[in-house]
C-alpha cells in the first residue's frame, strides 16, 4: 500500500463542460473529509466490502500527514457506484464522508500515472442526502 501508482483508466473520460474529465469507466472514486489518522491500508480494508480494489491511496503531505481524502479504483463500475450510493453522507471516525466519482483536469495523468502531487479537484461530489 505504500505506492501511490495508479493504473491508467485509459482514454475513457469525457469533458463535463467545466474543464474536468470524468474517468467514465466509473471505477475511480474520491472520498473526501477523511480523518487525518486514516491510512491507505485503513481505507482499503474499510471499502473492500464493496468489491475488488485495484488501487487505493490516501495522499500525504511532506510530513506524512494525510491530506484528508482518498482515491480508490475499483475493479468494476458497479462497485464504485454502490460505494457512492451507500457511503456518501455516512460518518467514519466522526467525520461525514463525501464520496463521488473522481474528476481530473484533462492532462493531469502524466506518463507515470502517478497521482501524487496532482490536484484532484472535485466540485461534483454530491451532498449527503438526509
Amino acid at each position: 500500500m505504500a505506492s501511490t501508482q495508479i493504473p491508467s483508466p485509459g482514454n475513457t473520460g469525457f469533458n463535463n463542460g467545466n474543464g474536468m474529465e470524468k474517468r467514465k469507466n466509473g471505477e475511480w472514486i474520491i472520498i473526501k473529509n477523511l480523518d487525518k489518522t486514516l491510512t491507505s491500508e485503513d481505507l482499503h480494508k474499510t471499502f473492500e466490502m464493496f468489491g475488488p480494489i485495484i488501487s487505493c491511496t490516501v495522499p500525504t503531505d511532506e510530513h506524512g500527514v494525510s491530506e484528508g481524502y482518498g482515491i480508490i479504483q475499483f475493479e468494476t463500475e458497479d462497485a464504485a457506484a454502490a460505494t457512492i450510493r451507500k457511503v456518501n453522507g455516512l460518518a467514519l471516525s466522526n467525520q461525514t464522508l463525501y464520496v463521488g466519482y473522481l474528476y481530473l483536469r484533462k492532462g493531469e495523468m502524466d506518463s507515470t500515472n502517478d497521482l501524487a502531487g496532482t490536484s484532484t479537484t472535485n466540485n461534483n461530489v454530491p451532498a449527503p442526502q438526509s
